[in-house]
């Protein structure tokens, strides 16, 4: 993990050690357009070394890190001068997730001997703790079934290799090596797009097993500290819904390691893991020859699952418009705030999803944007309409926190004039850094949406940053369907229009990796202020834009 900056420490309480006190000319001719000068990359990186340090353990949707995500926000709005318009005047709105975690499995290991059965092993995988077996991912469900030892489980008509052939697996656990002898000593001996997940659907979907036990390439000592670091990952929650949306199912058959000597003892092998290496020495020099075949071993699963509800919350405030006969329309700013939280550590120990572009960069425009229209507001300038500032939790999820919001409006529906989303704006995709290009930003919705959204996004981008508005993803047929995977999809299902503003996957997506020091600060800044003008020019228009593409409306109403 990576150091820990003690100067950060009391930022969550001290906002004013990033304060930064930027002046705006107060001259005649001064617009609403003027005070996005506020709008800097050193303003933009003093609030994400917060919200993406590591001391936030990456923001975690019902977890501490996200609460204190939130506690910051909330602060900032208040600081601000930005109206609570969430629960009993606060700026949170609460809600409550279905969830449910795994705490502990109990694992029974039998041995069968005609009809004897011999109960050889009993233990529980419990948080903190090693156990012969080790959950890597999925065994949420009951399993019991023989155990089949398939060697590496490789199969390659192409090299007539087939380590599976002659054997039902139906409804039993299949043990193999973990490592795949792709290419030794140069030569190759399985085809190389034979990899672990092409092994795993084979064995688990096609082959129909109960579920796949790897072996892994490490001594003892090693399988124990592996076994302990892997455990810490129970008790975080397999799975979050709202009560009216079914749960993402979650991978029910069962992916193990198990210990290179209970390996060894389950095989019969006397010379334990020592002599299990000469075995797999021995099977890859002879790959074609080997065929699986079922052990006298029996394996039985039990998870303890709870099923407790969490609480999480929105962050949510308000900018009174300046018209009297506008104010009451809002146009709705959103960026989601949280991310993935921990993991198991990487070979370097550092385990937090920092999430700085995903979407630490979302996030910090939004704070960015608001204190340039406080500020405006200082000298009298206002919007005509209301702007509304959502952060929604639990997109990770499945974009739970925005769809709670659009289920439970706090500015009902009618009066949202337009959604602005931004996630992942601040770094640049594989085809940018192809280019050497950073003054881009990709656009989803709009001009799919609504021909007025477009015209006003055309404009706010000229009277800013005039970046590359790039329409590559703005297909409603596009096979990526960004258009519905980020929150914006929660108002435009509603058939209220969208903008959707996203700088592309990188290869930090996802990953330990997505920190600070990767973020383009200087390009986060236009896109940022290509935010703000387009929020004006929505907030100004005399007509609220009109949803006029016949297709998208078809789509959503299907």
């Amino acid at each position: 993990m990576r150091a820990f900056h003690t100067s950060l420490i009391f930022c969550f309480s001290a906002l004013s050690c990033y304060a930064q006190n930027q002046a705006v000319s107060t001259s005649a001719d001064v617009d609403l357009n003027s005070f996005q000068e506020l709008i800097t990359a050193d303003y933009l990186r003093n609030h994400l070394e917060v919200i993406a340090h590591d001391s936030l353990l990456g923001r975690g949707t019902g977890e501490d890190g996200l609460k204190k995500a939130a506690n910051y926000l909330a602060d900032y709005h208040e600081k601000i001068g930005l109206t609570p318009i969430g629960d009993d005047g606060s700026y949170f709105q609460h809600f409550n997730l279905n969830s449910r975690t795994l705490k502990n499995i109990t694992f029974r290991t039998s041995v069968i001997n005609n009809s004897d059965t011999t109960l050889i092993n009993e233990s529980i995988y419990q948080h903190g703790e090693a156990a012969p077996y080790t959950r890597l991912t999925g065994a949420d469900q009951p399993l019991k079934g023989d155990i089949v030892f398939a060697g590496f489980g490789v199969v390659d008509a192409a090299r007539n290799i087939d380590n599976l052939r002659s054997k039902d697996m139906s409804g039993k656990w299949v043990m193999v090596f973990e490592d795949i002898p792709n290419i030794v000593d140069g030569d190759t001996l399985v085809d190389p797009d034979f990899d672990n997940s092409t092994r795993l659907n084979e064995i688990l979907m096609t082959r129909n097993a109960a579920g796949l036990i790897v072996i892994p390439s490490m001594d003892e000592d090693e399988y124990t500290q592996a076994s302990k670091i892997s455990s810490l990952q129970l008790g975080t929650p397999l799975s979050l819904s709202l009560n009216n949306i079914p749960a993402t199912q979650s991978f029910s058959r069962a992916y193990l390691s198990v210990s290179p000597e209970f390996a060894a003892g389950i095989l019969d092998i006397r010379g334990g893991a020592d002599e299990l290496m000469s075995l797999k020495n021995d099977m890859i020099d002879d790959l074609r020859n080997f065929q699986s075949y079922k052990t006298t071993a029996y394996l039985e699963t039990e998870p303890e699952i709870d099923e407790d509800p969490i609480e999480t919350q929105n962050v949510v405030s308000y900018f009174e418009g300046g018209d009297p006969d506008l104010k009451d329309e809002v146009v709705v700013l959103m960026a989601h705030y949280d991310h993935l939280g921990t993991n198991i550590p990487d070979e370097t120990g550092d385990y937090v999803f920092n999430g700085a572009d995903d979407n630490g960069s979302g996030t910090v425009s939004m704070l960015n944007i608001a204190r340039s229209l406080t500020k405006a507001a200082e000298f009298g300038i206002r919007p005509r309409r209301s702007i509304l500032f959502l952060h929604v939790s639990a997109e990770e999820w499945g974009l739970l926190g925005s769809r709670y919001y659009s289920e439970n409006p706090i500015i009902p529906i009618g009066q949202t004039v337009a959604n602005i989303n931004m996630d992942m704006i601040g770094r640049r995709d594989q085809h940018h850094i192809g280019r050497d290009e950073e003054d881009f930003v990709y656009i989803i919705g709009a001009e799919i949406i609504s021909s007025d959204m477009d015209s006003l996004l055309q404009e706010g981008n000229r009277k800013s940053a005039n970046i590359d508005l790039n329409m590559r993803y703005n297909d409603l047929d596009d096979p990526n369907q960004f258009y519905r995977r980020s929150d914006h999809w929660n108002f435009g299902r509603l058939e209220i229009p969208f903008i959707f503003f996203f700088s592309g996957v990188h290869e930090d997506y996802h990953r330990r990796s997505d920190t600070v020091d990767k973020i383009l600060f200087g390009a986060l800044e236009k896109r940022a202020r290509v935010i703000y003008a387009t929020t004006i020019e929505i907030a100004n228009a005399n007509e609220r834009p009109e949803v006029d593409s016949e297709e998208f409306i078809r789509r959503t109403r299907n």
